[in-house]
């Protein structure tokens, strides 16, 4: 269980650090803000369509947060990029499902999460922490509203 909390504890760190995703995308074809006033999360994230509107092609989020929502933000960037709407919507709804389902029930949608992008996978550490679900599903659900706004 140690080496888990501290892989858990590797990857969210270097997500946290990584600032290749943290920008205004000028090309973004949309974006939503994302903001959770309990803690002080608060980002934009970004998105560009490619120009048949049917798969994303970059993302990009700014703001500020803990580690764990910066953290998710930057995978959430990772993740969808180059990705088809509809497997990014499905992506959206395994994070989503694996963060917020009863207990016994995450395993499923981590096992799926992990076939598309591993290091997801590791989000379930928040689990642990109920009042960190919502830092780690922040970006998640500005990506939602988004979807929302594009419908289909």
């Amino acid at each position: 269980m140690a080496i888990e909390s501290e892989l858990y504890q590797e990857i969210i760190l270097e997500h946290f650090r990584d600032r290749s995703n943290r920008r205004i995308l000028t090309e973004a074809t949309h974006s939503a803000v994302g903001d959770n006033p309990l803690c002080g999360d608060m980002l934009t994230l970004y998105l560009q369509l490619q120009k048949e509107h049917t798969s994303i092609n970059e993302l990009s989020f700014q703001g500020q947060g803990c580690a764990i929502c910066c953290a998710s933000a930057n995978m959430l960037c990772e993740a969808l990029r180059n990705k088809d709407l509809n497997e990014a919507r499905h992506l959206y709804h395994l994070v989503h499902s694996m963060l917020t389902a009863e207990a016994g029930e995450e395993q499923k949608p981590l096992q799926q999460l992990e076939s598309h992008f591993e290091e997801l996978g590791t989000l379930i550490g928040v689990r642990k922490f109920p009042l960190r679900i919502k830092c780690a599903l922040l970006a998640w659900r500005a990506f939602e509203q988004i979807l929302n706004e594009i419908g289909n």
